[in-house]
C-alpha cells in the first residue's frame, strides 16, 4: 500500500494528467515543483539508503550468529 501511493505521489511531480489529490482536487499542484532529474536523484539516493541498511543489518546478524 505505501508503495502505490507513494509511486503515484512521486508521478504526480512529472506527469500532467496525475491527480493526486483526487476526488477531493482535480488538480495538480505539484506539478513541476521539483525537476524530473532531482526526482530521480532523490529516488537513486533513497534506493542506495536503503540498500545500505539491508546490508548492514544482514552483516550485523551474521556477526551475532
Amino acid at each position: 500500500m505505501i508503495g502505490g501511493w507513494s509511486h503515484v505521489f512521486l508521478d504526480s511531480f512529472m506527469h500532467a494528467d496525475m491527480r493526486p489529490l483526487a476526488p477531493w482536487d482535480g488538480g495538480n499542484a505539484v506539478l513541476f515543483l521539483i525537476h524530473v532529474d532531482t526526482l530521480y536523484l532523490a529516488c537513486a539516493v533513497a534506493g542506495a539508503a536503503g540498500l545500505g541498511l539491508v546490508l548492514f543489518n544482514r552483516w550485523r546478524a551474521l556477526r551475532r550468529g
